[in-house]
């Protein structure tokens, strides 16, 4: 009998959180991870860290970079991909009249375009292996927070093109996963507590009307949640258990914050859950 084939499974978005720790967890059960990143300098952490895995330069919002690494996805195995993880994602945060346009749309050139301008380009190779993809989502496609609409907002288009994407190659054998991680101890929140801070100084619109006081608000209790926020490594774990499934359910919602979120989105009424909201981010309110 022939040997079985190694797995091969590119990773975007590897350089640290989410998306490192599924790399080095896959590379670990012997699959030929292909890790990607923006910079050299990761890439070399990486090396450093596993020699079971390779990482690749990749932008995931840059055209070029994409068809340059699906190109040689296709030069070097052809016999075509077992998995495609799609994890890069950044959050912007802001009330929506405050985020600049340009904003806006790095958010879903990042979140969105940009995946789905990979998918498109390894869904051959992926057919050939009748592989799987998992898409990283987010709970806040469940609960769209204050000043998170942008980064809500294209975390809910992954859970729509998800559920389009699982239908359209069901008869082809590939299997499309969307996972919905809550709060993550990864550089992703602490870079939307930041912008949040740095948002401060110019938080009054053309009006006058002053977002500050909430604004405020939220970047503290964003600060406060550091501590409820689950491993990168414990997401990382079950993804990996997803992806050596067989038949993985649809979806995955991953930590107690990402379950709740679901069965608050389903069971309470909108207005309780913006009055609940609302009292949280009161200004009148002490924060314990």
């Amino acid at each position: 009998m022939p040997a079985t084939r190694t797995n091969v499974v590119l990773v975007t978005g590897c350089s640290t959180g989410i998306g490192r720790a599924i790399a080095l967890r896959l590379a670990s059960r012997g699959v030929h991870v292909l890790a990607g990143v923006r910079r050299e300098v990761d890439a070399e952490a990486l090396r450093r860290e596993s020699s079971s895995l390779e990482p690749v330069l990749l932008d995931v919002a840059d055209a070029p970079s994409v068809e340059f690494v699906a190109a040689m996805i296709r030069e070097r195995f052809p016999e075509g991909l077992d998995g495609l993880i799609n994890n890069a994602g950044i959050a912007i945060a802001g009330p929506l009249e405050l985020v600049e346009l340009e904003q806006w749309r790095r958010q879903f050139e990042v979140n969105v375009l940009g995946m789905v301008n990979l998918t498109q380009q390894l869904l051959p190779e992926l057919r050939r292996r009748r592989g799987k993809v998992i898409n990283v989502g987010s709970a806040a496609s469940h609960l769209a927070l204050p000043m998170m609409g942008a980064y809500a907002s294209s975390k809910a288009a992954v859970d729509l093109i998800t559920d389009a994407l699982r239908r359209e190659l069901r008869p082809c054998g590939v299997r499309v996963v969307l996972v919905r991680p809550g709060q993550t101890a990864t550089r992703i929140y602490d870079t939307a507590e930041v912008e949040a801070e740095q948002r401060l100084d110019g938080a009054k619109a053309n009006d006058g009307y002053d977002y500050q006081p909430r604004l405020l608000r939220f970047q503290q209790l964003m600060h406060r949640s550091r501590w409820l926020r689950a491993s990168p490594e414990r997401v990382a774990r079950r993804v990996v258990r997803i992806y050596f499934r067989r038949f993985p359910r649809p979806r995955y919602n991953i930590g107690w914050d990402a379950k709740g979120a679901a069965i608050v989105n389903f069971l309470v009424p909108p207005r309780l859950v913006d009055w609940i909201i609302g009292w949280r981010l009161s200004s009148g309110r002490k924060l314990k």
